[in-house]
């Protein structure tokens, strides 16, 4: 190992000026010797003030914010595009989405189906089973199935298949279901 080192001056670059307030650098050494020679590396981390960390924080929050309804706004656009009647229901069974197929096949808003409203545009004759099928669905947490006629905005019925599955949560507990129809005939 040599018997003496020589001390040199880090230039800092014109981002981080001397005496600023607002920042600390703190070096971290690397001393690597290769027989002949001792290598110094030095770098420094950027260690900010509470207020700048909350500032950054406020933003990284806002971007994932962002994205996060980016993703939603293409999910939707996804589902309301795709050729299938998807809709979900939250655990209770209550129904609070139906994509634009389906409300274009039945004529109407979201509102007017949400909750259990869906059942009016049921067949007279299956509504009863339906119910009951996927009230047994929400007290087992089994997927469920079931055929049923549905009324078209123009008033004819159109027989469907009729699936729905449940999301669960890390605990085992269902959040979510998600259903999608078929036109059968």
């Amino acid at each position: 190992m040599p018997e003496s080192l020589h001390a040199g001056t880090v230039q800092l670059p014109p981002e981080y000026p001397a005496g600023s307030a607002s920042h600390v650098l703190r070096p971290h050494v690397l001393c690597e010797y290769n027989g002949s020679h001792l290598d110094v590396h030095v770098t420094f981390d950027r260690h900010l003030s509470d207020n700048q960390k909350e500032t950054r924080m406020k933003a990284s929050e806002s971007l994932q914010n962002d994205q996060s309804t980016a993703t939603e706004n293409t999910l939707r656009l996804a589902v309301d595009t795709t050729p299938a009647f998807i809709h979900t229901a939250r655990p209770d069974g209550y129904f609070d989405y139906f994509n634009r197929g389906w409300l274009d096949f039945l004529g109407k808003s979201l509102e007017d189906v949400c909750g259990w409203r869906w059942t009016e545009s049921v067949h007279p004759e299956d509504v009863g089973g339906i119910v009951q099928k996927w009230r047994a669905a929400l007290a087992s947490g089994e997927p469920f199935e079931a055929e049923a006629r549905v009324r078209r905005a123009d008033g004819t019925y159109r027989a469907f298949l009729h699936r729905k599955v449940p999301l669960h949560d890390e605990h085992g507990n269902i959040v979510k279901w998600f259903g999608s129809s078929i036109d059968i005939e």
